[in-house]
C-alpha cells in the first residue's frame, strides 16, 4: 500500500507539472497574440499622424481634435509659432501678432503653379467668383438687320374758289430726293442678369492640422 500511495504522488506531481507547463503555453501564446493585435493596431494610428499644417477633409460635421476649420480665422502667433513659420502671412494676418488659416469655405483648391497653358497662380492667391455678366467688350462680334419701306407720294392742287378757266386735268410729277440719315434705335433685348459659374459640388468640412509632426524640406 505505501508503495502504491508514493507512485499515485509521483504521477499527480507529473500530471500537475504538465498542466503547469500547458497553462504556461497558454499564456505564452495569449500574450504572443495580444502583442500583434497591438502591433497591428499601432501600424494604422502611426499612419494617420498628420505633419503640421497638413490640409485633410472629413465627412463628419467638425474637424478632429488637434486640427482646426480651414475658415481663415487669425490666430496668434504666440500660441501657434511653429505654425506661423510655415503659413506666415500668405492667408492674412498682420505677421507681428497674428497670423491667418487658409480660407476654402466655398472655394476649390488648386495647385500654386503655372501650368501648361494656365495663368500663373501664387500660394494663397484667390481668384474667381461664382457669377458674371457679359460686357459688349466680351460679345462675338454679330450684326442686326433693319427692315425699312418707301412708298410714292401723291399731290393734287385745285384753284381758290373751286373755279377752273380750263378743263382740269391730272398730272403727274417725278423727281428724285434724298433723306437725311439719322440713327435708327432697334429694341432691346436681354436682362443684363449675371449667370452662375459654379460647377456641381459636395461641401464637406476641410481641416488644418494644428499638430504633428513638422515637416522638414527636401
Amino acid at each position: 500500500m505505501l508503495a502504491f500511495a508514493e507512485t499515485s504522488a509521483k504521477l499527480f506531481r507529473k500530471l500537475e507539472y504538465v498542466e503547469g507547463i500547458q497553462m504556461n503555453m497558454t499564456r505564452m501564446i495569449a500574450a504572443a497574440g495580444l502583442a500583434t493585435s497591438m502591433a497591428m493596431l499601432a501600424q494604422p494610428a502611426q499612419a494617420q499622424e498628420k505633419m503640421m499644417g497638413e490640409i485633410f477633409m472629413t465627412g463628419a460635421n467638425f474637424c478632429p481634435r488637434g486640427s482646426l476649420n480651414a475658415d481663415g480665422r487669425l490666430l496668434p502667433i504666440s500660441e501657434y509659432s511653429a505654425m506661423f513659420s510655415l503659413f506666415g502671412t500668405m492667408y492674412g494676418g498682420d505677421g507681428r501678432t497674428t497670423f491667418a488659416l487658409p480660407d476654402l469655405r466655398g472655394r476649390v483648391p488648386v495647385n500654386a503653379g503655372h501650368g501648361p497653358g494656365l495663368s500663373p497662380r501664387s500660394m494663397g492667391q484667390r481668384v474667381g467668383s461664382e457669377s458674371h455678366t457679359l460686357t459688349t467688350a466680351q460679345m462675338p462680334a454679330h450684326t442686326h438687320m433693319l427692315d425699312g419701306s418707301a412708298t410714292d407720294g401723291d399731290a393734287a392742287e385745285s384753284p381758290e374758289g373751286d373755279v377752273f378757266v380750263v378743263e382740269s386735268r391730272d398730272a403727274d410729277a417725278e423727281g428724285t430726293g434724298t433723306v437725311p440719315s439719322a440713327a435708327v434705335a432697334t429694341g432691346k433685348t436681354g436682362g443684363s442678369q449675371a449667370f452662375s459659374k459654379l460647377n456641381p459640388s459636395l461641401a464637406i468640412n476641410f481641416c488644418v492640422a494644428m499638430y504633428g509632426t513638422y515637416p522638414s524640406r527636401d
